[in-house]
């Protein structure tokens, strides 16, 4: 009898201990909250201690290789530069690349033919719209600056406007005359969608959209923080907390079903920002960051 029960518990051990090596900048203090997150809430005291096993990489060992001895089952990175050092080098290995942006992991995935899974920083266009509609309910024009690189990811982002009763332009921008662009949609727009696009957004093009929005009374839905803090009306963005606790769901049910990450996802869990200062100065009547989180949730509930 004793001996079954020892070959029972060597036996559920053995299915129960799983692998996951988590490679990013240990130096970098966000990528610290998101690493000791995951390793708080797989591995902590709530959990069963024999359910994963976590290993820790510093991107720059990264580089030189995934030592052997570590054997992941599942490999995480944090941030775009750990993605690239890991990419491709594990084909046999599932990676799930997490806190970067969409148009970086397609790089990354088209340049080595290795098909990783993703959670990105990149918001859904519908989440923006959606604030904007419950903020401006008497908007009818949308506007949206995009890259010649971009233009051809957006999908359908008209035929989402419409669900929010917006009409929604989108602007090319040139490198060599931005300031066009920006007039054009400032013209023709009630509300600036700002998406993440790093050919747009440079620091000097960002500084006169927000200059000239403020200035002719334009409200911008961003896409970060510090677009927010930097002049948005509202922007909708996810912490490094929310990235961390969406990588945490998609690993536990790896760990529950064995299913493996697969495919790009947006973030599951957002926070909608207000700039109060601003909306003020445009005349916006706001409700409480918590409603209009609840109002946009709803919206887009109804979505069929």
């Amino acid at each position: 009898m004793l001996l079954a029960l020892l070959v029972l518990l060597w036996t559920q051990a053995g299915i129960a201990s799983r692998s996951l090596l988590v490679v990013s900048d240990r130096g970098n203090h966000t990528h610290r909250i998101i690493t000791d997150y995951l390793g708080e809430h797989l591995n902590g005291p709530a959990k069963e201690s024999a359910d994963i096993r976590i290993d820790y990489l510093d991107m720059r060992s990264a580089q030189e290789g995934i030592p052997a001895e570590l054997a992941p089952d599942l490999i995480l990175t944090v941030g775009t530069n750990a993605a690239a050092r890991v990419n491709g080098q594990t084909k046999d290995v599932p990676v799930l690349n997490v806190f970067l942006p969409h148009a970086a992991f397609r790089q990354l995935s088209e340049a080595s033919g290795h098909q990783a899974a993703a959670i990105v920083l990149d918001q859904p266009l519908k989440r923006q719209l959606a604030v904007a509609h419950a903020l401006l309910p008497d908007a009818q024009r949308a506007g949206m600056l995009r890259g010649s690189l971009a233009l051809h990811e957006s999908g359908a982002p008209a035929a989402d406007a419409v669900a929010f009763g917006l009409n929604l332009n989108i602007y090319r921008i040139e490198d060599d005359n931005p300031a066009a662009a920006i007039q054009q949609l400032l013209n023709t727009s009630d509300v600036v969608i700002a998406i993440f696009d790093p050919e747009v957004y440079k620091p000097a093009t960002a500084k006169w959209l927000l200059y000239l929005a403020f200035q002719q009374q334009r409200p911008i839905v961003g896409f970060s923080y510090a677009l927010l803090k930097a002049g948005a009306v509202a922007a909708v963005f996810s912490t490094p907390e929310q990235i961390a606790e969406h990588a945490e769901d998609v690993v536990a049910e790896w760990l529950r079903s064995g299913n493996l990450p697969s495919g790009t996802q947006f973030p599951r869990y957002y926070h909608i920002g207000l700039n109060g200062p601003v909306a003020k100065r445009l005349g916006i009547v706001t409700p409480s960051e918590s409603d209009l989180q609840r109002r946009v949730q709803d919206l887009l509930g109804e979505l069929p």
